[in-house]
This record gives C-alpha cells, sequence and structure tokens, in this order.
C-alpha cells in the first residue's frame, strides 16, 4: 500500500528521510494496541501509520478516525 498512498514528497520523506518531520506531522498520538503512531502529510493531507520501527503503511481517513479518535 505504500506507493498508492500519499504523495512523492511524504512517500519520499519516510523512504530517505529528507525534511520528514516537515512533511510528516505526527497527530493523535500513539495507539498501543496497535503498537503505531499516527502522521499526516502537509503537503497532501494522506494519514500514515508509523507501525514502531517497521516500514510505514497508509492509513484510509475512516481508520485513522477509528483507531486515533482524531
Amino acid at each position: 500500500m505504500f506507493e498508492d498512498t500519499g504523495c512523492e514528497k511524504c512517500r519520499d520523506a519516510w523512504a530517505g528521510g529528507i525534511n520528514r518531520d516537515k512533511v510528516l506531522l505526527e497527530i493523535g498520538g500513539t495507539n498501543f494496541d496497535r503498537q503505531a503512531r499516527l502522521n499526516q502529510c502537509t503537503t497532501c493531507g494522506a494519514y500514515w501509520e508509523d507501525n514502531n520501527g517497521s516500514y510505514p503503511s497508509g492509513l484510509s481517513d475512516q481508520d485513522a478516525k477509528k483507531y486515533y479518535k482524531i
């Protein structure tokens, strides 16, 4: 799902770490049940779930609201 999520800017930020903190804002806190944090792209608004050190995955608007109460 990585290739299908977000824009080139946020995918590049995850892949290369360049300007990650400026492109991907951590929102919604940590979901301890899912062992993950929620990030949102400042350019396209895509939601990304950072799975405790695993590779990030895209998250739908509905799932972001469900799991992170945003």
